[in-house]
């Protein structure tokens, strides 16, 4: 075979096809195009995301090749002197920061998220060092000698950068109102952010101070959060890296954690790790319907181009050209859909970035407005798969054109499914023993200790051809409910007697509606049964009249915390009846990050709104100093149980604490060791609860208490129990956003393929619509038996999904829900939102169906020989 015999070819038979047949192609790449954008954008979303995590760190002190952070509390001024003097022998330059988290005040034209910004105070003496000796022309210190305090003039104020101050209107006459931790404060705007030499991207949401007048301001007087240990292009090489390490693993106390910039950046991806590859499952799922739809068309295409093949054969071209003829088709339809759905990914990643954005700053870190950047590795990822998906989806009907007899295939032309039915009792046993054997495969470990659901992804698959098999064996059922009309509903029989020998694009067509309705219906499955736990969640652990932290606050890792003098005055006041506090802060245990808590052990034992997995026999052994709970997230991730010892690293050496309960818990993924606030306090230094929750005397002046506080003080953030329910629920419905968009696209796939199907058939039945014409079926009629054709396989198709829908939905909270996030959910299934499911799909599938009735009676007849 020559490439230009092959090329002459498939110019004749494919391409010149398909301009003739341009309307069908357009729509072939449509669907393809949205299946692969939908993948596309989940892609880019889940890059933007993890990139996001810790840039606010090479803001200002270049890439840092190392990075201290404490494993507990802070590092103290001696933990900074003792870093500095590990590495004296080194050309290191040292940055320390503080980090905390601030909202500006009175901006209600800003989005949420557009008003929080992360405050890092750093050393910017040694910033401004660093950045001379990379040739930047400013820096963060004045030169002006004329400046009473001298040349080097330590500015009080803050730094944004250049983007944002623009988009801000901030200038030197600004000064920015921002709540930080439980006060309102006043801080100048003293200028631009410096840029450094290499250009690199940047944080939008990030606001640089100095960190000696940040510490400060936090009551914490020089300390830090993490110091940043950057060299310079010259002096930097891995064995001066390589000898820093070992210094500062030589002078650690125990109670530091030295990373490289790469490690740190890999601790911020294993936080969204089963965020990001549940997306990717879905949008996986979006693409395999769009696929579907195209091994529909190339059944359509080969089942009306047999006769062509046939003559092909007849001159001598050889099985395997044609097949290769076919695989050029379906190459050209994932290239064009692959092509175009780059472009449209690129536009629902603008979208997409946002939810996942939104998602990121609730649940994870305060990444703020995550940047949308397009990424040739994901689009070509996405094109690539598209185009192997697409070669797969032509294989079979390539198979069977190649194989077929050439005298029958020209005398009979159109073929029927060449599956009977022992082949589908055979594929049904098959996927129903190796879904057995998926169930019983254990979860792989991830990176970010959680479990990696090898076996419940496997089993998600296979459940979809269990399903897909069973109601491919119920398809040919349906045609003999024919018999039992009569001489009745002329159109419904006509209809139904499709189904007796159903054709190969019946079942695809069947194949691709269960996927999408089943898809929905295991969402909303999953959907349902957490909002039904979460509503009952709430309902026992949110029982005080009023709860306060501050307004700095912007996701759930953020620990900003409340002044002594102001817990003693809400618990003195004479409204007051009684008052809970909680304490947080984060460390690490084996080496992952996680959250310690405080927990009031009295208040817990007076007021029970704990939810239980495993009750302690008492809590107050919590007072004891040697115990601790965990919530559920932790015993998985860490796979702990009660009574087993858990040890964490303090200042005054390792300590070693007995879990004595777990805690059902579903706003943490990473996990929470609770102990009792004396302890918590003694090891960490901090004293600053980061909650309160007051009970009232009287719960009617609960609304009245709330504005007497709110106007006491601003900085905090003073919720009603009712408001924070119904906030909780907005964040919950909020983290799903995503799936919504995803489902939709799937639904709208699945009904599209049915038309197509439709329209496919309809048209190689043109002789017999003529025929019916002829003897006297008018256009309403033969609408009306498409219409019918297309609800018997859509209703078939939606039962069969929403029992999918369900077997999925079991699959995603017992084994993937359970195995990535370590959340135990109780089983709600809402029956009326998948009955609005069902409906829907039918409607969608009737009205197309009818249309494309009416279109192909009004097509003219074959004309017969």
């Amino acid at each position: 075979m020559t490439l230009s015999l092959f090329a002459s070819l498939f110019w004749r038979f494919g391409v010149r096809y398909w301009i003739h047949h341009w309307l069908k192609l357009l729509l072939l790449v449509s669907i393809v195009a949205l299946g692969c954008g939908a993948f596309l954008a989940i892609g880019l979303a889940n890059r933007a995301s993890t990139q996001s995590f810790d840039r606010f760190a090479q803001t200002v002190s270049g890439q840092s090749q190392l990075v201290v952070t404490p494993a507990l509390g802070d590092l103290s001024l001696d933990d900074l002197r003792s870093i500095r003097i590990a590495l004296l022998d080194t050309e290191a330059t040292l940055v320390p920061q503080v980090v905390s988290s601030a909202r500006l005040n009175d901006r209600p034209d800003l989005a949420a998220e557009d008003s929080v910004f992360t405050l890092v105070g750093m050393d910017l003496l040694a910033a401004s060092n660093f950045l001379l000796r990379h040739g930047s022309e400013t820096t963060f210190l004045s030169t002006d000698p004329s400046q009473p305090s001298g040349p080097l003039e330590r500015p009080r104020g803050v730094y944004a950068q250049a983007e944002t101050s623009r988009a801000y209107s901030w200038d030197s006459s600004s000064t920015l109102a921002l709540f930080v931790e439980d006060r309102l404060v006043n801080l100048p705007w003293v200028g631009e952010l410096p840029q450094p030499e290499d250009k690199r991207q940047v944080a939008s949401n990030v606001l640089i101070m100095d960190w000696r007048d940040l510490s400060e301001l936090l009551g914490k007087p020089l300390h830090a959060n993490r110091v940043d240990i950057v060299w310079s292009e010259e002096d930097r090489s891995d064995t001066e890296i390589q000898q820093a390490i070992s210094h500062l693993e030589k002078a650690n106390p125990g109670t530091w954690v030295v990373e490289s910039q790469s490690q740190r950046q890999a601790t911020g991806a294993t936080m969204t790790l089963a965020l990001r590859m549940n997306l990717r499952a879905l949008s996986v799922l979006s693409l395999l319907v769009a696929i579907c739809l195209v091994f529909q068309a190339m059944d359509s295409t080969v089942a009306r181009r047999q006769a062509e093949v046939a003559t092909l054969h007849s001159l001598g071209v050889s099985t395997r050209l044609t097949r290769l003829l076919w695989f050029a088709d379906a190459c050209l339809v994932g290239f064009l859909g692959g092509g175009l759905g780059l472009l449209l990914g690129d536009l629902m990643a603008r979208l997409s970035t946002k939810m996942v954005g939104q998602t990121i700053n609730t649940l994870y870190y305060n990444a703020g407005s995550i940047d949308h950047r397009y990424s040739f590795a994901e689009a070509g990822l996405a094109w690539s798969l598209t185009i192997v998906f697409c070669i797969a989806a032509g294989w079979w009907p390539a198979r069977q054109a190649a194989k077929s007899p050439v005298v029958e295939t020209i005398r009979q032309g159109n073929h029927r499914s060449s599956y009977s039915r022992p082949s589908y009792w055979i594929a049904s046993g098959i996927f129903a023993f190796l879904s057995v054997v998926a169930y019983l495969i254990p979860p792989v470990r991830a990176a970010n200790g959680h479990a990696i659901p090898v076996g419940g992804y496997a089993l998600a698959v296979l459940l979809i051809g269990l399903v897909a098999s069973l109601a491919c064996l119920t398809l040919e059922s349906l045609g003999q409910l024919c018999n039992s009309l009569g001489n009745r509903y002329a159109s419904l029989r006509l209809a139904l007697s499709q189904f007796r020998l159903p054709v190969t694009r019946h079942r695809l067509a069947l194949a691709g509606v269960i996927l999408s309705v089943g898809m929905t219906a295991s969402m909303i499955f999953l959907i349902g049964s957490f909002e039904s736990t979460v509503r009952s969640w709430i309902g026992s652990t949110l029982q005080a009249d009023l709860f306060i932290r501050p307004k700095s606050v912007s996701a759930s890792h953020d620990i900003p915390g409340i002044r002594k003098e102001i817990i003693e005055s809400l618990r003195n006041n004479e409204r007051t009846s009684d008052i809970g506090v909680i304490y947080r802060d984060s460390t690490r245990i084996q080496n992952l990050p996680t959250q310690l808590v405080g927990f009031d052990t009295d208040y817990l034992h007076r007021i029970d709104h704990t939810t239980w997995i495993e009750r302690p026999d008492n809590l107050l052994d919590l007072k004891s100093g040697d115990t601790a709970t965990v919530n559920e997230a932790f015993a998985s991730r860490f796979q702990k149980k009660v009574g087993d010892r858990v040890e964490i690293p303090t200042r005054q050496g390792p300590l070693q604490l007995r879990i004595i309960g777990i805690i059902a818990d579903y706003g943490n993924e990473n996990g929470s060791l609770g102990i009792d606030k004396e302890l918590f306090q003694n090891i960490t230094g901090k004293t600053r609860p980061s909650a309160v929750a007051l009970h009232l005397k009287a719960p009617q002046e609960i609304d009245s208490y709330a504005r007497e506080l709110r106007e006491a003080h601003p900085a905090l953030f003073v919720m009603t129990n009712r408001w924070l329910r119904e906030e909780t629920l907005r964040i919950f419905n909020r983290v799903f956003s995503i799936t919504y968009a995803l489902e939709g696209i799937g639904l709208l796939i699945s009904v599209v393929g049915l038309g197509s199907m439709l329209a496919s058939l309809l048209i190689e039945r043109r002789s017999e619509i003529g025929t019916l014409q002829r003897i006297g079926f008018d256009l309403r009629s033969i609408a009306l038996s498409s219409l019918w054709e297309g609800v018997a396989l859509a209703l078939l198709g939606i039962l069969s999904g929403l029992l999918l829908g369900c077997l999925l939905g079991l699959t995603l909270v017992f084994l993937i829900n359970k195995q990535s996030f370590g959340w135990t959910l109780t089983v709600s299934i809402p029956w009326n939102t998948m009955l609005g499911l069902g409906l829907l799909t039918a409607a969608g599938a009737g009205i197309v169906s009818y249309f494309v009735g009416r279109w192909s009676a009004k097509l003219p007849p074959l004309a017969e020989e």
